[in-house]
């Protein structure tokens, strides 16, 4: 629910105010109940006064309820992202940043024109809400390994930690992984298929069952590559399966691995 009222500024008082010709109303203060917002805008009557504030420009969101008016700051303190711009920081299509707009999943202003424009930390703190890394982010890239064979387990932790900005961890049944997952945080999981308990076929569609955890790449491992295994991993979520013994140039082109100098 929004609420509404109206204050007249003027530079002077009474008549003197109103021969300067400085009458700007304050119109609305809007009040988002959901996120403890108060957003606070001013609306300049005479091109005199906008003189004075080039950097407030306002905007108009849909009026469906769910969205507000808001303040795009043009003074080129901040800079604005394009869908474009997210696009490539979360490696995704503008379409999908635009239908994560639209469903109010991504907080966007909108320009006089109408386009979509990001503020850098909303973007980042989608990304973080989903697992997802940004392609500027700086951090090593977190890799978690599911596997109940535990001398391919840390045959694949030594091969991973002689690459740059990688850091490992390995569980080597499915309650340590699902334990895991979350304490990690990784960025890309390599799950075997073939383990006691929770097969790669369940945990997978766990993980993509899961909000937070659905856009971790899952790089599924499996020494028996049948056509039936391969059809129900990619089904569950998976991006790729992988036949081992693993094709070692194989993974470090998946993962954009460099080795250590």
């Amino acid at each position: 629910m929004a609420f509404g009222f109206g204050v007249l500024f003027a530079k002077g008082h009474g008549a003197e105010a109103n021969q300067a010709g400085f009458q700007v109303s304050l119109t609305e203060l809007f009040i988002d109940h959901g996120n403890f917002v108060n957003i606070l805008y001013l609306i300049a009557q005479f091109a005199e006064f906008t003189s004075f504030y080039p950097m407030l420009n306002k905007t108009k969101m849909p009026d469906d309820g769910q969205h507000m008016d808001r303040i795009v700051n043009t003074s080129g303190t901040k800079k604005l992202l394009t869908p474009n711009d997210v696009a490539e920081l979360l490696m995704v299509s503008p379409t999908t940043v635009r239908f994560w707009a639209q469903k109010g999943a991504l907080k966007a202003l909108t320009t006089p024109g109408g386009h979509r424009r990001f503020n850098m930390e909303d973007v980042e703190e989608f990304a973080a809400s989903r697992g997802m890394r940004l392609q500027t982010d700086s951090s090593s890239l977190r890799v978690l390994i599911i596997d109940d064979d535990i001398a391919l387990g840390h045959y694949l932790v030594e091969f991973l930690e002689n690459m740059e900005d990688v850091e490992t961890e390995l569980a080597n049944y499915s309650f340590e992984a699902g334990m895991k997952v979350r304490s990690f945080q990784p960025h890309v999981v390599l799950l075997d298929l073939m383990m006691p308990g929770l097969d790669g076929f369940q945990v997978c569609q766990m993980m993509k069952a899961d909000r937070s955890m659905r856009n971790i790449r899952v790089i599924a491992m499996t020494g028996f590559p049948s056509d039936e295994n391969v059809s129900k991993i990619l089904s569950a979520g998976a991006e790729i399966c992988l036949t081992k013994p693993l094709d070692e140039a194989q993974l470090m082109s998946l993962l954009s691995l460099k080795k250590k100098a």
